[in-house]
């Protein structure tokens, strides 16, 4: 297994961890609106490599995503360079994700921002 499937692996087993420990936190998608819109516009720049390119850890950050589970991230949490991250245009995508589902409950993940093979959370999926 390689490191950025070891990574992965650990995130979904912890989450599935502190979900089964956490009692009363659920999967995130809890909520009944509809945010198909919000999620197809976010989901090209989660995925674009020009948005997850990197060098070290510190060139990466964590971003909040509201409810819906991105594939390839987990428990509303996502990774972006710190460009991506800080720019307009995400936080206009952002806006829009967490203003749509206000009310899920997700697990208690925390993700750690990390540069692997030279992409914040490893190659894109």
């Amino acid at each position: 297994m390689t490191k950025l499937e070891t990574s992965r692996a650990w995130r979904a087993m912890s989450c599935a961890v502190l979900l089964t420990l956490g009692g009363t936190f659920a999967a995130a998608g809890c909520s009944s609106s509809d945010c198909s819109d919000e999620i197809a516009a976010a989901e090209p720049f989660l995925k674009d490599p020009s948005n997850l390119v990197c060098e070290s850890d510190a060139d990466c950050q964590v971003v909040q995503t509201g409810c819906h589970e991105f594939r390839g991230f987990a428990c509303g949490q996502a990774e972006l360079n710190t460009a991506a991250a800080s720019s307009a245009k995400w936080s206009s995508l952002q806006s829009g994700l967490l203003n749509c589902q206000k009310n899920c409950t997700q697990c208690l993940v925390g993700l750690l921002a990390q540069c692997m093979a030279g992409f914040c959370g490893g190659a894109p999926q």
